[in-house]
């Protein structure tokens, strides 16, 4: 059974336990909504344009298996020199959060924005995004969200988004905010009833919110 198959369930399920709360899905963006892999390929690709190198040309999606803050961590098998390395990481963890890349490569995974759509037109249903992208990032992150959606339905608002309060979006406490998200929206009195996220250390501290 997919997890979005038992996630439906899931909600089912719910819904007949609390027929009158506010019930509320949160979603995590980046590889659960957004495919994180094409925009990494495309700033290590432009990163070849830029510089005139060609570390990167046959770089597909099957070989990225890291996010931005692992890849120096992988860097050394494709590129030898220290130097070219750690120019390489700045130019990533600069690039991946402009606007621009965020515009042209972010896609969504099959089938997710379908799943949203339907939660969305439920009766007393929200669903919200709980994000370790920086604050900074939220006009562009609804932005392009919100033309990804368009063809589905799919809108969000900053109401239901909560996201990294310090400026930078690699800060390693990740964790801590993802718990403070879901807190957030518990507060806000939604029933939060699942937490779809790729990283399972981001699931386990929300157990005892």
């Amino acid at each position: 059974m997919s997890w979005m198959k038992s996630l439906s369930n899931h909600y089912h399920s719910m819904r007949k336990q609390f027929p009158d709360s506010q019930l509320m899905i949160v979603f995590d963006i980046d590889d659960t909504i957004v495919d994180i892999r094409i925009p990494l390929l495309y700033v290590l690709q432009k990163y070849d344009t830029n510089f005139n190198t060609s570390y990167f040309q046959e770089l597909t999606l099957v070989d990225i298996v890291f996010e931005e803050w692992h890849i120096q961590d992988w860097l050394p098998e494709i590129v030898f020199d220290e130097n070219e390395r750690m120019k390489i990481v700045e130019f990533v963890r600069f690039e991946m959060w402009q606007e621009d890349t965020i515009l042209l490569s972010h896609r969504p995974f099959r089938g997710v924005l379908e799943i949203i759509r339907w939660f969305q037109i439920q009766n007393n249903t929200k669903v919200g995004l709980n994000t370790g992208r920086s604050k900074t990032l939220q006009d562009i992150t609804l932005d392009s969200l919100n033309v990804l959606g368009k063809e589905y339905r799919v809108s969000f608002t900053p109401d239901l988004l909560y996201m990294n309060p310090l400026p930078n979006t690699l800060d390693k406490d990740i964790t801590s905010y993802k718990a403070k998200g879901i807190q957030y929206f518990q507060d806000n009195g939604n029933k939060v009833i699942a937490f779809i996220d790729n990283e399972p250390a981001n699931l386990k501290v929300i157990e005892d919110v």
